[in-house]
């Protein structure tokens, strides 16, 4: 409401990055990529990115992997446990919703409703109650507070 855009469902691709175990020197990441894998590292002990791995022939470079599909394959001499940082793009679902923010809209105005539970001063009975606000304009500092 703020933006003046409406949602917009459909696919995207989007960056995606997940950490993976080796077993058997392959992995399976838990996505299909999108296009080529945009890079792969090595996660050192304490967990940022160490050696970088190049796509090509992991039977004769220790740091090169192949990929087919969702499974990586690296060189026979990478310890099973041994966990690789993949970074690569994915397309989300079809029903993934994107907004838009752009300074040619603003947002509308909107038929608020409030629902409330008014109070009798004197009986003190409760009654339910709608406020209506017919024309309103909700901005990001939206509050309201009500005072006798």
């Amino acid at each position: 409401m703020l933006t003046g855009n409406d949602l917009v469902s459909g696919t995207k691709v989007i960056d995606f990055y997940e950490v993976k175990a080796v077993t058997s020197n392959k992995l399976t990441l838990s996505k299909t990529p999108t296009g080529a894998i945009v890079t792969v590292y090595k996660v050192n002990v304490d967990g940022t990115n160490g050696q970088e791995y190049t796509l090509g022939t992991p039977g004769t470079n220790a740091t090169e992997y192949s990929v087919a599909g969702k499974d990586l394959t690296f060189h026979t001499g990478v310890t099973n446990g041994t966990q690789f940082r993949v970074y690569y793009k994915v397309t989300t679902a079809s029903d993934t919703k994107t907004i838009k923010v752009s300074s040619d809209a603003f947002g509308g105005t909107f038929r608020g409703v409030l629902k409330c539970l008014v109070v009798d001063e004197f009986t003190k009975d409760a009654f339910e109650a709608d406020l209506v606000i017919p024309n309103a304009k909700f901005e990001d500092n939206f509050n309201l507070s009500l005072k006798i």
